[in-house]
Formats: structure tokens, sequence, C-alpha cells
């Protein structure tokens, strides 16, 4: 495996020039090869050492002598496995003693010279324990375990395993350092996080779940602190806001003086919506770090001082890795000019409007545009896409769009640039995003609102960027919606009876539980063919008073599907397995769902549930 090198001092080709003698030279140390043997080594290996130089030496000779230099320099920094990994300097002969590289000469006229006007030591700063694990077999890491190395240098050797997808490297090597019961130090905090950051990329939550509890019970009061602040994390991510503020505090009664703090309850406070408590917060551990350490936490106050100015923004930058881009978009979205309709329509006909088609001006507009922002879709009637590879050419997008203002007219770039942004979501990037959705819904009206009772069908192609973006507003308030939600909602049936997005339950379900049975009718009647659907009208007919009709429709429904009505009737029904990708129809896990989605509805009518009770009881007899 290669090594990292700082960039700042050398370029690709000499990092991987002195990466392949460093290696080969740790691995003749590893071996316990002598000063002279590892010196006729770095004369072999000399020719590796070339792209170093700034001009190639004229003689050979020469190239050799700085290759021994080199080589004395790797030993010096070597942790040597026979040594309990200690660092120890090779000795040098004396000035007239004949020179341990082999040659013959004295080491006055040999390499000492060398040494003493060799330029800045490429060595210096090198972590070369990776190098020593590379040649060491897997059983004898453990030896590193109360050894003479820096607990430092193991995490840097197993931050690199992570980074080049070596995960398992990693887990053996980190593992000893956890074994038994022994009291978890402090020092070794930066080992226990990358375990269990390597127990996360190979999707092992028991270990991970075990090391955490065995830290905490055994680790000292810095291990405790920075466990429970990563089961703050952990409960966070989960949207379990509760549990992450508990052990928040238990961390902070543990160790109140943990810098780390700071930014865990700023994200915290940020994730919840709460900017303005957050940058206040943020200013209280900016003054507090100050006072303790303003050179060593002098990153950490810089983060805090872009949450203090940027707020969420300033987080989705962070998290993401875009925050220039992200900035500029935000900059031309601001400066966008106003919405106006740029679109007519072609091959409609009766109250199909057919499809979706830009005017001239902004077509040779959009010609440009798909030349430099990648055209990707989701699949079907989805609305995101895991990866979009729009962020790896941004600058090029953002200039045509820059230069091309019209381009905000179009639903197909608001389209294309909501997808974009979905898929490097972090919480913090909503207001971006809905000021895309709400500037689409704007165009969609000025576009659509001459042509009243007239339908954009889902089936058109060049339809699709507009409803997307319509279901992508909806998206954000689906769970219940309000009111601008349901109207949104209602709106996209009318434009796509199709309803390819499953609104029409979503709608019969929050009308019959503002007690709207009239409004939720309107929409179940609509769709026969759904099945699923003849419970609600069954609700809204009793809440019309039409019980006998309401008893006929349950009868009908009832036959179809006979797990639904029973499962709503239950007082506590067993919860059946659930895939989160699909139900069976007709099956347990489908009546489950159903009554997620209705129970509200029908708890809301009064006497509507012991109505269902009792009809069940009949049709159980007369069947």
């Amino acid at each position: 495996m290669s090594h990292p090198h700082d960039p700042d001092d050398l370029s690709d080709a000499s990092g991987d020039a002195l990466d392949l003698f460093v290696g080969a030279i740790v691995g003749a140390i590893v071996r316990r090869a002598s000063t002279a043997d590892l010196s006729r080594l770095a004369a072999q290996s000399a020719p590796l050492l070339l792209p170093l130089l700034p001009e190639h030496p004229d003689a050979r000779e020469d190239v050799q002598a700085m290759a021994r230099m080199l080589a004395r320099c790797v030993a010096d920094h070597t942790p040597r496995p026979e040594r309990r990994f200690a660092v120890l300097k090779s000795p040098r002969p004396g000035r007239n003693d004949p020179c341990d590289c082999g040659s013959g000469r004295k080491f006055k006229q040999c390499c000492l010279p060398l040494e003493s006007g060799a330029p800045a030591n490429p060595i210096e700063g090198m972590n070369l324990l990776p190098y020593v694990l590379d040649n060491l077999p897997r059983r004898r890491w453990a030896e590193l375990v109360g050894s003479a190395i820096d607990p430092l240098a193991v995490d840097y050797a197993a931050r690199a395993m992570l980074e080049g997808d070596e995960a398992d490297r990693a887990i053996a090597l980190l593992e000893p350092w956890f074994a038994g019961t022994a009291e978890i130090s402090g020092r070794l905090e930066p080992l226990l996080d990358s375990l269990l950051d390597a127990y996360s990329v190979l999707a092992r939550p028991r270990k991970k779940r075990t090391l955490i509890e065995r830290a905490l019970e055994h680790g000292d009061r810095i291990i405790r602190s920075s466990m429970h602040q990563r089961l703050a994390t952990m409960a966070a991510d989960e949207g379990d806001y509760g549990t992450a503020w508990r052990h928040f505090r238990e961390a902070q009664r543990e160790n109140a003086d943990a810098a780390s703090l700071s930014h865990l309850e700023v994200i915290l406070l940020l994730n919840q919506g709460e900017s303005e408590r957050a940058r206040e917060r943020a200013r209280f551990w900016i003054a507090r770090l100050r006072r303790i350490d303003p050179v060593g936490h002098a990153g950490l106050i810089g983060l805090l001082e872009e949450l203090v100015e940027n707020g969420a923004e300033a987080l989705v930058d962070m998290q993401t890795g875009l925050g220039e881009e992200l900035d500029a978009l935000r900059g031309l979205a601001r400066a966008a000019p106003a919405p106006m309709a740029a679109h007519g329509f072609a091959g409609g006909s009766g109250e199909d409007l057919g499809m979706m088609v830009p005017d001239r001006e902004l077509a040779a507009a959009l010609d440009a545009w798909r030349e430099v922002f990648p055209q990707v879709g989701p699949a079907l009637t989805s609305l995101v896409i895991e990866e979009h590879p729009a962020w790896d050419v941004a600058d090029t997008w953002l200039r045509c769009l820059r230069e091309r203002p019209l381009l905000w007219q179009s639903f197909d770039v608001l389209d294309d640039l909501v997808l974009a942004l979905t898929a490097v979501y972090v919480p913090g990037i909503e207001p971006l995003r809905d000021a895309l959705l709400g500037r689409a819904e704007t165009l969609l009206h000025l576009t659509l609102d001459p042509h009243t009772g007239k339908t954009l069908e889902w089936g058109h192609m060049a339809n699709r960027p507009a409803l997307r973006l319509l279901a992508q507003y909806i998206a954000t308030d689906d769970e219940q919606p309000g009111d601008a939600t349901l109207a949104r909602m209602e709106w996209a049936l009318a434009l796509n009876p199709g309803d390819k997005h499953d609104y029409r339950t979503a709608v019969a379900a929050a009308r019959l539980e503002r007690r709207e049975p009239e409004r939720a009718l309107e929409i179940v009647v609509r769709y026969p063919e759904d099945t699923s659907l003849c419970f609600a009208r069954v609700l809204a007919l009793y809440a019309l008073g039409r019980e006998g009709e309401a008893l006929q429709v349950l009868r009908q429904a009832h036959a179809l599907l006979p797990r639904i009505a029973p499962m709503l009737a239950a007082a506590r029904p067993r919860k059946p397995a659930l895939d989160p990708r699909w139900y069976t129809y007709g099956g347990a896990d489908q009546a489950w769902h159903h009554r997620e989605r209705f129970l509200g509805a029908w708890q809301t009518c009064e006497g509507a549930l012991p109505w269902l009770r009792k009809a069940l009881k009949a049709l159980g007899r007369a069947g």
C-alpha cells in the first residue's frame, strides 16, 4: 500500500518515488539487515530517487551517496519491532573510522559530508509505522500494545487504512488495544474513535455497540465523555434529540473542558432548527476556547465563527465540502430575474395540454445548459438521485447559469438543481432547496393558470421536470400536510389524474381527519379501481349520515381486502413484519399501513369505530 505525504513538500511523482524507496528500506530494517546491507540496498534503489532531485546529477556515484544518506535517515526514524517499537538513532562511526556503508573509505571522507551538508530531511515528520506494518505479520501487530510506540502513530496508520478502503486491516490493528478489562486511558481516545469508525464502515453495529459499552464501563472520564458525545451524534442521526441531549449532558458532566462539546452542542441546535440559540452558544464557546488555548483551538474557533456568521448554511458547506459552489448558487438564486412564463404546449387534445415546450430563446439557452450539466434523472416516479455527478463540474454549469439568467425560467434547470441538491442532502440545505421549489411553483402557476381545467400528464416526458418539482415541494411536508401542502396535492391530482405519487390516499385521509367528508368523497370516487380507498369511502359515507351506503361499500371492500377493516377496528393489533420497499396486496402489512394512515380519521369521526366493529360482526355472521 502507498502512504500519504505532505503535498506541500512533494509532487505526486516525487511522493511515489519516496514511498517506494522508504518501503524498501523499512522492509530491510524489519528483517534486521545490517548497516552495510542497507547501504547496498540504498545504492541499488538509487534510481528511484531521481524524481526527488531538481536536476539529475551527472554522476551515478552522487545519486548512490544521496541514497545511502537517505537510508540512514529512514533507519533513524523507523520504529524497531525488536526494540518494542522504539525509534533509535543509528550509531555513527568516528570521523577517522571506516564508513559503515561498506565503501572502505573513512567516515569523514564518505557519508559524513553528505549528512553535514544535507538539505532538509524529507523523512522528518513522516510516520514510518505504516511501512513497518506492511512488513510485519498481522499476528505481531498486537505487540504494539504497551510498547514504546506513540498511540498517535498507530492512529495515523489506522486512518490511512480507512482512507484506503482497508477497514479490515484497521480493525486488526486497533482491536488488540481494547481487549480485556483494563482501564482505557484518554490517550487512546483517537484509536477508539478510529476503531468505531471502522466498525461503521464495515456495518458491524453489534461490535460498535459492545465497544462503546465497554468504553463507558472501563474508560476514564475523557473516554466516557467521548463515548457519550458519539452516542449523542448517533441519536441525533436517528432524529431522537431527547436521547441526544441526554448524552450531551452526560458528556459535559464527565469532562466539561472537552473542546469537542462546543461543536456538538451547536450542531445539535442547528439540526433542530434553533439557529439563533446555536449562534448564541457558538459565541459563548468561542470566548471560552480563546481563554483556554487560542492557538490549539484555532481551527475549532474558526469553524464556530463560520457558524455564527452563516448558521445552518455553514453547516451544509462543512458537511458537503461544497461551500464555494453552494455560496455561488445561493448568490445566483438571489439575483435571478423575476419569474415569467416561457413555455407553450404541443401535442395536446381535449383536456390534455400535451407537452411543455420552451420558447425559442429559452430552448437555445437550454441547449447550452445540457452541454455542461450532467443529464441524469431518477428512475420512474422517484424524486431523488443517490449520487449526482453535477458537483464534479460545478464551475462549468454555474458559469453557464451566470451568463444565461434566462435559464431561471426553465423547469428543466430548476429540476436539475433540486435533484443535485437533494443528492448531497444534509440538515440546513432546506432554505436554498425551498427557494428553488417556491420559484418553480410560481412559474407553474404563471404557465398553467391561463389554462384552468386542463391536465398536464406525467406521460409526456417533457412535463416531468415541472411535475417532479411540484412533487418535491409536497414531499417537504407530506407526513401531516398543512393547508398549503394539501392544496398542492389536490392541484397535482387535478393536473395529473393518473396520480403517480399516490396523493389521493393522503388527501382523503387529511380531509376525513379535518371533518370534511364531502371533499374526501370527491377524491375517492375518482378512483373506483383503488380498492384500499373503498374503506375511506365507507368512512366518508358514514360521516355524511349515509350508513346504508356505507355498509354496502364496506361489504364489497371487505370481500376484496378482508384484513383492513379488522386491523382498523382492533384496539391493539399485532404489528406485522414490514419491508420498507413494498407491501403485499391483501397482506397484513398492507392493512397495517392503511391503519397508520387512516386510524386518526376514524377516531375523529364520532361513533365510527364502534359502528365498524358492529358491522364486522354482522358481516361475520352473514358469512
